[in-house]
């Protein structure tokens, strides 16, 4: 009896030592929005929070992948309907869906780009305002498709 029990905590032992050693995915902090949250460039100087987020955090235990794209309003993250196909790198949306995971957090900001007229005929990313059932169909030219 006492071997049996001695072999059972023997096991659980093994059993503890080798979960210690398999390598456990971080979760990940997805940060999506405008250039207030968009990491800073030679070719774009603008610098938001999001690029200075991670010393904040314990990088040893979670991933920051700041996905935010100067330039976007919620309608052209989600629609990739964007002036400019550079800004599509990451894939916006679609690309951070493509990678979630059970764990991972997503932190978004946005605002000020969504403040320009829905209709607009320069950059269509403005949205419409307010939580109640209002429509309008606009065509988008970026995305040669109506909205």
């Amino acid at each position: 009896m006492y071997k049996k029990i001695l072999q059972a905590f023997a096991l659980l032992g093994i059993c503890c030592c080798c979960a210690a050693f398999i390598k456990r995915d971080k979760p990940t902090l997805y940060l999506i929005g405008d250039s207030t949250v968009a990491t800073g460039s030679p070719t774009n100087p603008i610098q938001g929070w999001g690029g200075l987020v991670d010393q904040f955090f314990d990088t040893t235990r979670i991933n920051i992948q700041n996905r935010a794209v100067s330039g976007t309003s919620t309608r052209t993250y989600q629609t990739n309907g964007v002036h400019d196909k550079k800004m599509l790198a990451n894939g916006m949306w679609d690309g951070v869906l493509k990678t979630l995971k059970k764990g991972d957090y997503v932190m978004m900001q946005f605002g000020h780009n969504d403040e320009t007229p829905v209709a607009d005929t320069t950059r269509h990313r403005g949205s419409i305002k307010g939580i109640g059932d209002d429509t309008l169909v606009v065509f988008n030219k970026f995305l040669n498709s109506t909205e």
